[in-house]
């Protein structure tokens, strides 16, 4: 799978009928839902894609970063349904991750500061989380005013892609 922005460690993907609403309404009540969680040091922005080619229209995405992590969120009215999607993304390599790829540094810099942690994975995890709990949020909320019906357990959960 080819990242956009930079590696991408998880995605997701729900739909639910008969909901209406705009897809930027639809950004801006997952944008105050993550605020309230009150993860510090987020920040949000609409990013635009193309939906395939040079030629083809811009779509407009809701990001959510955190430090090196970002969220590029996606909605989609296909008719009545409202189909959304996520993928969980970490930056591209940067001038140490490129330094890293010589011989005798990569063991160095792997040990000392690209070590895999406990904590790096609870971080990588919490925000995902955190996330995703605004998306099913605005989503239920959605549901509640609409009365279609809701999102069965399993496609609630996220598909985590090989993260090392």
């Amino acid at each position: 799978m080819v990242a956009l922005d930079g590696q991408i460690l998880a995605r997701w993907t729900g739909k639910l009928d008969g909901v209406s609403v705009s897809l930027l309404e639809f950004y801006q009540m997952v944008e105050a839902a993550v605020i309230e969680s009150e993860l510090p040091d987020l920040s949000f922005s609409n990013i635009t894609r193309r939906e395939a080619g040079w030629l083809s229209p811009n779509r407009i995405y809701l990001r959510v970063r955190y430090k090196k992590l970002f969220f590029d969120i996606s909605a989609i009215l296909a008719g009545n349904c409202l189909i959304v999607s996520w993928w969980l993304h970490q930056d591209q390599p940067n001038v140490v991750d490129l330094v890293a790829e010589i011989p005798g540094l990569r063991f160095i810099l792997e040990r000392t500061t690209r070590a895999a942690t406990y904590f790096a994975v609870d971080v990588i995890e919490h925000f995902q989380v955190t996330v995703h709990q605004a998306v099913l949020q605005v989503l239920k909320t959605l549901t509640e005013e609409n009365k279609p019906a809701y999102l069965a357990d399993e496609e609630r959960q996220p598909v985590w892609e090989e993260i090392w």
